[in-house]
């Protein structure tokens, strides 16, 4: 399903990594872990977001450097290379998506999909709390939300083109209308994108077995330990959901959650290709013992 990386492909990521991340999908967790993780890297944003990049300011990753899109895209690659020769340049943010094309290198990508009944309501609590304060009742603005026309199997049209060519929503800021698209099968649409240009889609909830897979192709021989909360949803969660709305749910998720189940199974598929049960499990194992430990080492590999 995913594209095959070949020996040139994997002596790309020493010079530029692609990571398309999508909403409520630890996206940032999984950066905060790999910039440790990667030798001389340089974290570069696809927007000026100043609140990600104050995640990290705690000196322990490298300054996150913005990046425009798209027109400015080209000029400014050129300066931040010019000026960082020898670091690789660590792409992330949800308009990552299209960049490799811009600047005419391999399109390798990778990205990670959640749940999706539970990223539609981590992104909802997310939301309502940016837009519309602590003071509102939230149950009264759930089943106006369900009805958005952006969860109608999102995965399916936000991986299949550059999210900067949708139309922005009148709904919610910052948003993008992306069923747009008008696509005819959106499934087929987003595996042939994958096919065509993801080395690896993981998943939230195999967020070990990813970082792993990624260890593994990068050839990271440090690892420290993933955020443990990257699985809770504060506020709402699946069985405190009405039956009506779970259903409609589950409904307008329907393709997305048939992608999220080939993905899931894919990313097993991959750990027994490799031989990395082992290592996923010692590596779980000390992620669970040392969560709080965020500088400890807990995993180190000579692949």
């Amino acid at each position: 399903m995913f594209y095959e990386l070949s020996s040139e492909d994997i002596e790309s990521f020493k010079y530029n990594i692609f990571h398309q991340a999508i909403p409520r999908t630890a996206s940032r967790s999984l950066t905060d872990n790999l910039l440790k993780s990667i030798p001389n890297s340089m974290g570069v944003l696809d927007f000026p977001a100043n609140r990600i990049a104050n995640n990290f300011s705690q000196g322990i990753l490298p300054p996150y450097l913005p990046l425009k899109l798209p027109g400015e895209v080209a000029k400014e690659y050129s300066k931040i290379r010019l000026m960082n020769k020898d670091k690789v340049l660590y792409f992330h943010g949800h308009e990552v998506l299209g960049i490799a094309e811009i600047l005419q290198l391999p399109q390798l990508y990778f990205t990670v999909i959640r749940d999706p009944i539970n990223r539609f309501l981590s992104n909802f609590c997310w939301l309502s709390w940016n837009e519309l304060g602590s003071n509102v009742n939230r149950g009264e603005h759930l089943r106006r939300y369900i009805s958005f026309f952006e969860h109608h199997n999102f995965y399916c049209y936000y991986l299949s083109q550059p999210r900067w060519q949708f139309p922005l929503s009148d709904h919610f800021s910052n948003i993008f209308d992306i069923t747009s698209l008008r696509l005819s099968d959106p499934l087929a649409c987003v595996k042939k994108e994958i096919k065509q240009k993801f080395f690896l889609v993981g998943t939230t909830e195999k967020i070990y077995e990813t970082v792993i897979l990624l260890a593994y192709m990068f050839k990271l021989n440090t690892l420290y330990p993933i955020k443990r909360d990257i699985f809770t949803i504060k506020g709402i969660n699946r069985e405190s959901l009405p039956e009506d709305l779970l259903v409609e749910l589950q409904e307008k998720t329907y393709l997305d959650n048939l992608l999220f189940k080939e993905v899931s199974v894919m990313v097993d598929i991959l750990i027994k290709r490799y031989g990395l049960e082992d290592i996923v499990q010692r590596y779980k194992e000390k992620c669970l013992l040392e969560n709080n430990k965020t500088k400890y080492v807990v995993l180190k590999m000579n692949w």
